[in-house]
């Protein structure tokens, strides 16, 4: 019998390959925890495996599948935890606009700092179907990494508009930098921390402990990606400010 083509034989493990990440991506974000998605990803191999055909022939849409298996979530992705890990963002966030505000007041040669409180309400509504809805969110920024940059930009830029003209609470320059600065620091450890907690749960498959089938979800950028996000624009938009006002 004639070997099978070489190609033919790469763009069917690349299939089957994509057929699993999606399969544990849709799983991942519902929330259901590694030895789960193992467990589950383990009993599909072995339908393949005995069948002879394709996870797509036998179980179809990877996505649909998982969704059919109605897993529970895991207690680190309940709404308790989302809400644990939207606090530090919300506290991200204040030390963001407060540190804007301060590099504004710097720059104007003002002694107080005027920090936006609509701006943070904005944010917050921006922020609150992280909590309310997060499996949704989470599959949209892992089907759409670019538009959901694009729109966490516009929300960046409205937030940034609203620090000029709507309603603010002025602050003492120096108070608002150390404060900014401050919120931001215990934000972005709070919200790291808790990332860390939700990241300790590799997928395994319990068949076979030491082969570690694909995180799916679990790539770096995805987990860590929000983390560094605000701190990032920060970093960013401060040198900015001071380079275009000739300071």
């Amino acid at each position: 019998m004639a070997n099978q083509n070489p190609e033919l034989s790469e763009v069917a493990s690349e299939l089957e390959e994509k057929w699993e990440e999606d399969f544990v991506f849709e799983l991942r974000v519902r929330g259901v925890s590694g030895h789960d998605i193992g467990a589950a990803l383990s009993e599909v191999k072995s339908h393949v495996s005995e069948s002879g055909l394709t996870a797509q022939e036998v179980f179809g849409d990877p996505v649909l599948y998982a969704r059919a298996l109605d897993i529970p979530p895991s207690a680190d992705h309940s709404a308790p935890m989302t809400v644990r890990l939207v606090i530090p963002i919300a506290i991200q966030l204040a030390g963001c606009l407060a540190v804007l505000s301060a590099t504004r007041a710097t720059v104007m040669g003002d002694v107080q700092a005027q920090v936006s409180i609509a701006g943070m309400i904005l944010f917050g509504g921006a922020m609150l179907p992280f909590v309310a809805v997060p499996s949704q969110v989470m599959r949209f920024v892992g089907n759409h990494r670019w538009w959901f940059s694009v729109i966490m930009g516009g929300i960046c830029a409205a937030v940034i508009v609203g620090n000029f003209f709507l309603p603010r609470l002025e602050l003492p320059q120096v108070i608002a930098w150390v404060l900014g600065l401050l919120l931001l620091v215990v934000g972005t450890v709070g919200e790291a921390r808790t990332m860390a907690r939700r990241a300790d749960d590799p997928i395994e498959d319990p068949l076979n402990p030491t082969e570690k089938p694909s995180q799916g979800i679990g790539k770096t950028w995805i987990r860590w990606g929000p983390v560094w996000m605000i701190p990032a624009f920060v970093a960013v938009s401060v040198p900015l400010w001071f380079i275009l006002a000739g300071v």
